[in-house]
């Protein structure tokens, strides 16, 4: 499912977007994730033109659900990172969070093992040295809170 990770890789760009540019960004950003895929050039080649549409899609619906859920996703995180306040945290780092919150918390259909994983890949590639590290722990007491 190579189209589901591009459609991660573009959320969270379009979150740093929003990040930076604000509300104002809404109206760029189904331009930005259909004429921007801002892929590595490897996964771009590996999704082929039957998977661009669902991806991009499915990067709007993400980028979507996480934006306008970012004061309770903040929060979630903010109650797992008692030092750490989501405001202060790396551009990219806060978005990889709150994307693998955002479908934890409001999709169902993805085990949070999966949105944790994904979430750790998009560290590594995205992140500083230690990304990858901090999102698994923040993510992974976030999916023990959760649990009933």
């Amino acid at each position: 499912m190579q189209w589901r990770r591009a459609a991660r890789i573009l959320a969270m760009q379009a979150l740093c977007q929003f990040d930076v540019l604000g509300e104002e960004f809404e109206r760029d950003l189904a331009r930005f994730i259909d004429e921007e895929p801002l892929l590595p050039e490897e996964l771009a080649a590996a999704v082929d033109a039957e998977h661009w549409p669902p991806a991009r899609q499915e990067a709007q619906r993400l980028t979507r659900q996480a934006w306008m859920a970012r004061g309770d996703l903040d929060a979630a995180l903010a109650g797992v990172m008692p030092n750490w306040k989501p405001e202060r945290l790396a551009l990219v780092d806060r978005a990889i969070l709150r994307l693998a919150a955002s479908e934890m918390l409001a999709t169902p259909a993805v085990p949070a093992a999966v949105a944790i994983n994904e979430a750790i890949e998009l560290a590594r590639a995205y992140g500083s040295n230690g990304s990858a590290a901090f999102v698994n722990g923040v993510l992974d007491a976030l999916r023990r809170n959760r649990e009933p």
